[in-house]
């Protein structure tokens, strides 16, 4: 069955989430972009058209990015337009940890609540900063893992248990990742990408500002 996918990320067409929507893309498919909120009521009857919906996004500050966030706002007012529709969602995140998204897990058991849909899944995919800058190979795994699950939600079949705790992995790190970790935050090999983007943005020199610490 087709599916209406949605990339959830701020970064538009320049985002991980984006990669992913292609890897997962089959003739019949459509892919929208959150980021483009003048288009939500256009989105809206797209939506009629299908009963798959495939949101992918990343997570941001541990939650969804807002761009995500009011387009369900918007839905919550159409609530006859998404009715006994089948919600997937796809949360993918820089951390390691498969903790950092759970509660989005649990707040999307509420949406569907809220919205009287018919079906709801999620799969959590941690580690996925680098995904548009690496080389396919590298991200193989990852690209076979979602397309089996979206190849089950499409066919409605329920997603594999063992493989969604295969791809979120570790819950929180263990001590001696963590002991890793922190030597490597030592030689300054951890905060290599965020610092380029601090200097890219003008931002470096402030990275150690507080500036509500006298309030």
């Amino acid at each position: 069955m087709n599916c209406l996918m949605f990339n959830g990320s701020p970064r538009g067409t320049a985002s991980n989430s984006l990669v992913m929507c292609k890897w997962l893309y089959q003739d019949g498919d459509a892919i929208n972009h959150l980021k483009q909120v003048s288009n939500f009521n256009i989105y809206l009857n797209d939506i009629k058209s299908y009963q798959k919906i495939i949101f992918i996004y990343p997570l941001y500050v541990d939650s969804m990015p807002a761009i995500v966030k009011a387009f369900f706002e918007y839905l919550s007012e159409y609530k006859d337009v998404v009715k006994g529709k089948d919600f997937l969602f796809i949360v993918h995140s820089g951390f390691g940890e498969a903790i950092h998204s759970r509660i989005l897990e649990r707040y999307h058991q509420i949406l569907k609540n809220r919205l009287d849909l018919n079906r709801v899944d999620t799969v959590i995919s941690p580690g996925s900063e680098g995904v548009r800058l690496m080389p396919i190979q590298m991200n193989q795994k990852r690209k076979n893992r979602l397309i089996e699950f979206v190849n089950s939600f499409r066919n409605d079949q329920e997603l594999s248990l063992g493989l969604l705790k295969e791809t979120a992995g570790a819950e929180i790190m263990s001590k001696k990742r963590r002991r890793r970790f922190k030597f490597f935050n030592f030689l300054g090999l951890t905060n290599i990408y965020w610092n380029r983007q601090l200097k890219q943005n003008n931002a470096y020199k402030s990275r150690y500002d507080r500036p509500y610490s006298d309030y």
